[in-house]
């Protein structure tokens, strides 16, 4: 969690360097600590202390994340002033310049991040309305459904700024002439072939490793809840997780740093979104990040994100269908 808050902490800063060189003035205006925000923060602290149990310990994330509120709020006020002067113009296919993608990944990136914590704020009075999610499985689901949706309604306006192409072409989801044999064979042969290392990595294990993940699912009762895990792990997160990771932030980051760059980022931050499930199975870590390499290399070398979505799917798929193949 410390590094999570630490790794937002640097994207702040990025964005508002880059808002700062935009124009300084009006940056150092529209951001000046004002004596009554110094009040408002103090109340907010006081109350925290006093209300909240465990504060001492809950208050250094309730700060990060009441100043997060602020700083996205003067975002908004510096980005409207800014309009008014010189807006920055798309270019002639629609698109615009990395630097304005790049500050709208930031802001998406900031946004998440608070709604998910205003919606988990949530999470643990869903109990009381639907019994069946006050168990593990329960809000993780709830969590992973918010999670996605916020995601997308995000990425998807943000992604308007790329091309006047729609959605579909600015997320990569077209063949572009590519061949069927390099758009789905190949990468569904990649996904197999990682699908069977790993269940045979899983299988020949004397012992299997206790992570976060298998816990939730051991705790698991409800045959309707493990039902809705199952059609979300398959059928529903690897297209979400491809049109956010190699759809959207890939074409951004390699826009503004090339595509080797976006390869090694993109890659490392998907492994390192995957270590809180897997915490314990140092295999099933390195796994996931050498699949997260194989992923983006193929959405760079196809130029689509299709191909990293099969290869997704069939992964998916194949590390449940498989390891029953071992066990027959």
């Amino acid at each position: 969690m410390v590094i999570f808050v630490l790794g937002l902490a640097l994207v702040v800063y990025l964005d508002a360097a880059m808002l700062r060189r935009r124009d300084g003035r009006l940056f150092n205006k529209v951001f000046a600590v004002s004596p009554p925000l110094t009040f408002v923060m103090a109340g907010l602290i006081l109350f925290h202390l006093a209300v909240v149990a465990d504060s001492p310990t809950n208050l250094p994330p309730f700060i990060f994340v009441v100043l997060l509120a602020v700083y996205l709020l003067r975002r908004v006020r510096f980005q409207q002033l800014a309009g008014t002067g010189k807006p920055v113009p798309p270019d002639e296919a629609g698109g615009y310049p990395s630097s304005v993608l790049v500050s709208d990944a930031y802001n998406v990136i900031l946004i998440w991040f608070l709604a998910m914590v205003v919606i988990g704020a949530f999470f643990k009075s869903a109990g009381e309305v639907f019994p069946a999610f006050e168990s593990p499985m329960g809000r993780l689901l709830l969590s992973a459904v918010f999670s996605s949706t916020i995601a997308l309604i995000l990425i998807a306006r943000a992604s308007q700024k790329f091309s006047g192409r729609g959605f579909l072409y600015n997320a990569g989801l077209r063949r572009g002439g590519r061949s069927v044999m390099e758009v789905f064979v190949v990468p569904a042969l990649a996904g197999l072939f990682f699908a069977v290392v790993s269940s045979a990595i899983i299988w020949l294990r004397h012992t299997q490793p206790v992570t976060p993940l298998s816990e939730v699912i051991e705790a698991t009762t409800s045959t309707f809840l493990f039902a809705i895990f199952l059609v979300m792990a398959i059928l529903i997160a690897p297209l979400i997780e491809e049109i956010i990771f190699r759809g959207y932030f890939f074409h951004v980051i390699s826009r503004a740093r090339g595509e080797r760059f976006a390869i090694y980022v993109i890659s490392l931050v998907f492994a390192f979104l995957h270590v809180g499930q897997y915490w314990g199975d140092w295999a099933a870590i390195a796994m996931v990040m050498l699949l997260g390499f194989a992923l983006t290399i193929l959405r760079a070398r196809t130029a689509t994100t299709l191909a990293s979505i099969v290869t997704h799917y069939v992964y998916n798929a194949g590390v449940t269908i498989v390891p029953f193949y071992f066990s027959s």
